[in-house]
């Protein structure tokens, strides 16, 4: 992923697992899944991280931008 790039970022919640998606790519499955009577809050956020997985943030402002938001069940 490159700086100013839209990325496009998924969770597929399953009896089984929880597989999650980057650019229609699985990067992850957590092997647990979620029962029929499981419910969430749906937070879009911006996380950041001193550099231990990437050079430390410069300074100045961070900022994202979302497309649209879409949920199935």
């Amino acid at each position: 992923m490159k700086p100013g790039e839209w990325v496009t970022i998924g969770a597929h919640y399953r009896a089984g697992s929880v597989d999650w998606y980057v650019n229609d790519v699985k990067v992850f499955e957590d092997k647990k899944g979620v029962g029929a009577h499981w419910s969430a809050y749906l937070i879009l956020n911006l996380s950041l991280c001193s550099g231990d997985y990437h050079p430390s943030p410069k300074g100045g402002t961070v900022s994202f931008a979302s497309d649209f938001v879409r949920v199935y069940r």
